[in-house]
Parts: C-alpha cells; sequence; structure tokens
C-alpha cells in the first residue's frame, strides 16, 4: 500500500486541481441554470402586469380618472362609487408593481423601463390625491417608490 501512495504522491496536486475546475464548472452550471428558472418564474408575472395595463378596463379607469382630475381642479368633489372602483383599481396595478420590488421579484430597473414618467405622473396626482382625502393617514411608502423611480440619479446610468 505505501509503494501506491508514492507512486500517487506527484499526481495528488493534479486531481486536486481537477477537483476544483470540476466543481468550479458545476458550480457555473448551475448558477446558469438557476438564472433561466428565475426568468421562467418571472415572464408570467411580467406578461400579466402588461396585459392588465392594456386591458379595455384599464383604459376605462384611466380615462374616468383624467377625466375626473381635469373636472375636479379648485373643487372638494368627492369621489363617487364609479370614481372610486376606478381609483381601487388603478391603485393596485401600482401596488401590486411596487409589492413584486419589494419583495425582489422583479428590479427596479426593470419597472423603470416597464412604467413610463407619465403613467407615474396621473398615478401619484391623481390616485395619491384621492387616497389623501379618503384617508389622511394612507401608506405613502409605494406613491414615494414611483415618485423616486424617474427621477434623475447618478446610479440610473449603471443598471442598463
Amino acid at each position: 500500500m505505501n509503494e501506491f501512495l508514492v507512486h500517487l504522491k506527484p499526481w495528488i496536486p493534479f486531481i486536486s486541481l481537477l477537483t476544483a475546475v470540476s466543481a468550479a464548472v458545476a458550480a457555473g452550471a448551475a448558477w446558469r441554470s438557476a438564472r433561466i428558472t428565475n426568468k421562467a418564474i418571472r415572464a408570467p408575472i411580467i406578461l400579466k402586469l402588461l396585459s392588465e395595463y392594456a386591458s379595455h378596463e384599464m383604459l376605462e379607469n384611466l380615462r374616468l380618472l383624467s377625466i375626473w382630475n381635469d373636472r375636479s381642479a379648485g373643487t372638494d368633489d368627492l369621489p363617487t362609487d364609479e370614481l372610486d372602483r376606478a381609483r381601487r383599481f388603478v391603485s393596485h396595478y401600482f401596488f401590486k408593481i411596487y409589492k413584486l420590488v419589494d419583495t425582489n421579484v422583479v428590479k427596479e430597473a426593470f419597472v423603470r423601463r416597464l412604467i413610463s414618467s407619465d403613467q407615474t405622473d396621473l398615478y401619484i396626482t391623481v390616485i395619491e390625491s384621492l387616497e389623501a382625502d379618503l384617508n389622511p393617514d394612507y401608506d405613502q411608502t409605494p406613491f414615494d417608490f414611483f415618485r423616486d423611480l424617474h427621477s434623475p440619479r447618478w446610479y440610473q446610468f449603471f443598471d442598463k
């Protein structure tokens, strides 16, 4: 047995190197597989969000909110049931996106490309004002997120 180890001794560094390289290749393959799986899991979520925003129901709700916003400038009109349904529909759409970022399902850089600054402005100017009228203690966190989404920041240049 000693004689076998004597002949094997010069090969131990090579065998160790070969083992380390094999482990690194396996780790790289596992990482690539995890990335592909992660994208496959996120794709249906993203497609659902895009479809929801493109829906006729979203168009009607956004149209109603825009009309209300144009008419109510300078007035203290309380929201009607139809207006409140539109507010809830649009608000929940944006809240879902906020929660997806908050739970690291999608990245903020993706949302920045998904949601335009005009869409963000409508959410902040119309929905936030309605939320504040209905509940002075409303949760401002999602609104702050979307308010900051398109503000100029130096690191936005690096996440493309």
